[in-house]
């Protein structure tokens, strides 16, 4: 080896471990994120007297999982509990709607929303809304 190919060798060495060292730890403050980038939340919108609420999930790729969403509504009119959950696919750097539901737009409401996506799970419920 050649004294100029050593010199580099030397400082590729640790230049090299510090990118290691990092990759190793960057991943253990996700560890409750399935997929880096994956974003999910709910949105609501009210038309003729009555509120929607979507679960959306944004990916920076293709994905697949599964949701689970409920919803408890109360109005002067009573209350009422949604549940609905399923499969769901989304193509890269898309918004997808994986469920919705309507209810009173005067209603007090509390939604839970969670994703699981490659075996790990991720709640949704306190997450911003996805901007569009």
């Amino acid at each position: 080896m050649t004294l100029s190919l050593m010199r580099t060798s030397a400082l590729a060495l640790p230049v090299l471990l510090g990118i290691g060292i990092t990759a190793f730890a960057a991943p253990g403050g996700l560890a409750d994120t399935p997929a880096r980038g994956l974003q999910c939340g709910v949105t609501t919108s009210t038309s003729h007297g009555m509120m929607t609420l979507e679960a959306q999930v944004l990916s920076p790729k293709a994905t697949t999982g599964s949701y689970s969403l409920a919803v408890q509504s109360r109005s002067n009119g009573g209350s009422t509990n949604l549940s609905q959950g399923g499969n769901f696919t989304v193509e890269a750097d898309k918004v997808v709607t994986v469920g919705s539901v309507s209810i009173n737009a005067g209603a007090r409401y509390t939604a839970d929303f969670g994703i699981t996506v490659n075996g790990k799970t991720l709640d949704c419920t306190d997450s911003m809304p996805i901007i569009r």
